[in-house]
């Protein structure tokens, strides 16, 4: 939740440091911890569909006709713009559980046909790497993460044994993340292949990967922090905190390069405080009065 907050600072495009890009694979790599696409299909896929497509819909137009009303209060105008290409109209937000979606899907797929890994993890690769911006209602994204979630699903019992991963890939893990502001390491969700070359995609694939065993090794020494998980939980992860907090973290830290910003830094701080107390409780009226904006009875 807090990597993907930090996407949306722009103080790391200031210190020219583009550590944010390892939150959405990571996150996608995290959800194959948890596939279940094994159990038979009637006891995983409606569940699916209607935790993230059918929560996916209610928060897209949910956030529309929050953006119409706006518009129209301010000029008179409402947003129509629609296309299978981009079909989340003012509600990019919920585009990973739409994403995770097809990539769960495709790994239903690879179970199905009973596809060994020394195939199966190639096959995912290849989609990934040649998959482009842009193919109808976000394949791009949900086949761009399918090779990060089968590899999450893949290494889960070696980082569960591991209590986080071995040190040494976290040692390897920290050296990409250092080189990523020389610019060694453009990449992406969807692949952004440097000068052409699709020959770099294995490197920035594994580089990001590697890239994800500091966090896992930091995050199983707080474990202990149960507040964190409790908190994490409370505010419906990103899909709830992570709009209200972007602007606030944004300011908050781009104020810091700006000279006698004190009592700026302090007022968003407070807000920042403000913001969660209201996230922490409109999650627990979400899950009271209206459960059907996570997917659930």
């Amino acid at each position: 939740m807090l990597l993907i907050v930090r996407i949306h600072t722009e103080v790391f495009g200031v210190i020219h440091a583009p550590y944010p890009i390892i939150a959405v694979p990571f996150f996608f790599f995290m959800s194959g911890f948890y596939d279940n696409t094994h159990k038979p299909v009637k006891e995983w896929f409606p569940k699916t569909f209607k935790s993230l497509v059918v929560t996916g819909v209610i928060w897209v137009l949910l956030s529309f006709a929050y953006l119409s009303m706006l518009h129209y209060i301010k000029d008179r105008t409402m947003p129509i713009s629609f296309s299978i290409e981009n079909p989340l109209i003012g509600g990019g937000v919920t585009w990973f559980l739409f994403a995770l979606f097809y990539a769960k899907c495709g790994m239903w797929i690879i179970r199905k046909c009973k596809i060994p890994f020394y195939v199966a993890f190639p096959l995912s690769f290849l989609i990934a790497s040649l998959s482009t911006n842009n193919l109808p209602f976000l394949l791009d994204e949900g086949l761009a993460a399918l090779p990060f979630y089968y590899l999450g699903f893949i290494l889960y019992p070696y980082i569960d044994r591991t209590r986080g991963g071995h040190i040494i890939l976290a040692i390897l893990g920290m050296i990409c993340i250092l080189l990523m502001p020389m610019k060694w390491f453009p990449y992406v969700l969807v692949p952004w292949v440097a000068n052409g070359s699709i020959l770099m995609y294995p490197i920035y694939f594994g580089m990001t990967v590697l890239s994800f065993f500091p966090i896992l090794w930091l995050t199983n020494r707080i474990t202990k922090a149960t507040w964190l998980a409790n908190y994490g939980k409370q505010t419906l992860g990103i899909l709830v905190l992570h709009p209200l907090m972007l602007h606030t973290c944004a300011v908050t830290l781009n104020r810091v390069f700006v000279p006698a910003s004190g009592p700026w830094i302090i007022s968003f701080l407070l807000a920042y405080v403000i913001v969660c107390a209201v996230s922490y409780y409109l999650s627990a009226l979400i899950v009271k009065h209206c459960p059907i904006l996570l997917g659930r009875k």
